[in-house]
């Protein structure tokens, strides 16, 4: 992320940016009943990229253009100049676990951020596979045995809904989140949450105590590590953007990352280390294949 005093530039992949101010708007829709509530937030400009340039996103036309336009440009000058030098030093250092109900230990990450103000925001501690429009997700262990994804699947068909249900029961009910402050070796303490239990406010977790990945890795149960690393697997391109696995970790997703080839190639901007070299750009040559193919 990039921020200026007005705005701020987010990417997901490193190449195209999505331009948000930050400004004073109305809280109801346009030619909608009764008095405006005024309020400040992102207000979404538009997207740039090196290769299309700016494209501005409609507005309301009570805005002043000018007031979009120009902070817009401020923005993408910035974008410009620092984007070669991705991946940037991450910057959210607040983030929300999921806890396992009898260890009350971190089990799932449910969101992270820079901004203490935003811990408040937050108040759903249900751990989500994915966003509701992807629905890609398909686990061999689910496929495999019929009695295990029938007690997951809760009358949905569709393998992340599955991984949820099997994630948020381990973490009891009703569920609870804290927000843990990571320092840089990895450790974290205490703060604030969801349901939070009072007795956990201030406690220091050392780095062992933390999932390396997105979800806690090892469990006692074959069948329900195996569907863990099914979930890990269609997230290995992903996973090789956190800042806090180990080599060794990074090394052995980044090889199995490389069945994803093309979703590699989208996100490698972003990853802070590369160990494997010759495998990432084995992949990334495969991609441009694949590309050039259709």
């Amino acid at each position: 992320m990039i921020k200026t005093d007005d705005g701020r530039a987010v990417t997901s992949d490193g190449v195209n940016w999505q331009v948000q101010l930050w400004r004073e708007h109305q809280s109801i829709t346009w030619g909608g009943m009764g008095r405006p509530e005024t309020r400040w937030g992102y207000l979404v400009a538009g997207v740039w990229s090196i290769a299309a340039g700016f494209e501005r996103f409609p507005i309301d036309p009570m805005l002043d253009v000018a007031a979009i336009e120009v902070p817009s440009q401020r923005l993408i000058t910035r974008i410009a100049q620092h984007c070669d030098g991705l991946p940037f030093a991450p910057m959210d250092s607040l983030e929300l676990w999921l806890l396992d109900h009898d260890s009350r230990l971190p089990l799932a990450l449910l969101a992270s951020t820079g901004e203490r103000e935003n811990c408040e925001r937050v108040s759903d501690a249900r751990w989500r596979a994915s966003v509701p429009s992807d629905r890609s997700f398909v686990s061999d262990t689910l496929l495999q045995h019929g009695d295990f994804a029938r007690r997951l699947h809760r009358g949905s068909a569709f393998h992340r809904d599955a991984i949820a249900a099997f994630v948020n029961d381990t973490a009891g009910k009703p569920p609870m989140a804290q927000w843990i402050e990571r320092g840089p070796g990895g450790g974290g303490n205490g703060l604030g949450g969801i349901r939070l239990d009072a007795s956990l406010v201030g406690r220091c977790l050392s780095p062992e105590m933390f999932p390396e990945l997105l979800v806690r890795e090892h469990w006692p149960d074959p069948r329900a590590q195996a569907l863990v690393h099914d979930f890990h697997l269609w997230q290995a391109p992903l996973l090789l953007t956190l800042t806090q696995i180990s080599r060794s970790t990074r090394a052995f997703w980044e090889t199995l990352a490389s069945s994803q080839a093309e979703v590699v190639a989208r996100l490698h901007r972003l990853y802070p280390e590369i160990v494997n070299e010759d495998v990432v750009n084995a992949t990334l040559v495969e991609a441009a294949i694949r590309r050039g193919a259709r």
